[in-house]
C-alpha cells in the first residue's frame, strides 16, 4: 500500500500536467474570446451594413415599381404610336397609288404635248414656207407697183399730150 507522501508524489505531476493543460486552455479560451469579442463588433458592423443594405434594396424596390409603372406607360404609349404607324402607312400607300395613277397620267399628257409639239413644229414650217411665199408675192406686188407707177407717170404724160392734141384739135377749128 501507498502512502500518503507516495500517492501525493503520484497525484503531484498530475496535477502539475492538468493545472498546465487547464492554463492553456484558460490562454486559449481567452485568445478565443478575443476572438468572438473582435468577430461580434465585426458582425455588429455586418449587422448594421445589412440593415442599411436592406433599407436600399426597399429603396431600390420602390424606384423598380416606379420604372415598372412608366415602362408600363411607355408601353401604352409605343402601342399608340405603333397603330398610328400602321394608319399612317395606309394613307402613305394610298397616297403611292394615286401617285402612280398621276404618274401614269403625266406619261399620257406629256405623250399628247410631245404629238402637239410636232404638230406645231410642222405648223411653224408651214408658216415660214407661207411666209416665203408672202414675202415673195410682196416683192412682186411691190415690183407690179412699181410698174403701175411707172404705167400711170406714162398715161399722165400721155394724158397731158392727147389734152395738148386735143386743145390743139379744139383750136384748129
Amino acid at each position: 500500500m501507498m502512502t500518503a507522501d507516495q500517492r501525493l508524489d503520484q497525484l503531484e505531476p498530475l496535477v502539475s500536467q492538468t493545472l498546465a493543460v487547464a492554463d492553456r486552455h484558460t490562454v486559449q479560451l481567452t485568445q478565443l474570446v478575443n476572438i468572438v469579442t473582435q468577430q461580434s463588433s465585426n458582425i455588429q458592423f455586418l449587422l448594421n451594413e445589412l440593415v442599411d443594405v436592406k433599407d436600399k434594396v426597399v429603396a431600390i424596390d420602390t424606384k423598380v415599381a416606379a420604372i415598372d409603372t412608366k415602362v408600363a406607360a411607355t408601353d401604352a404609349r409605343v402601342s399608340a404610336i405603333d397603330t398610328k404607324v400602321t394608319a399612317i402607312d395606309t394613307i402613305v400607300a394610298a397616297i403611292d397609288s394615286k401617285v402612280a395613277a398621276i404618274d401614269t397620267t403625266v406619261a399620257a399628257i406629256d405623250t399628247r404635248i410631245a404629238a402637239t409639239d410636232a404638230r406645231i413644229s410642222n405648223i411653224d414650217t408651214r408658216i415660214a414656207a407661207t411666209d416665203a411665199r408672202i414675202s415673195n408675192i410682196d416683192t412682186r406686188i411691190a415690183a407690179t407697183d412699181a410698174k403701175i407707177d411707172v404705167l400711170n407717170t406714162q398715161a399722165k404724160v400721155v394724158d397731158t399730150k392727147l389734152d395738148r392734141i386735143l386743145n390743139l384739135l379744139g383750136e384748129s377749128k
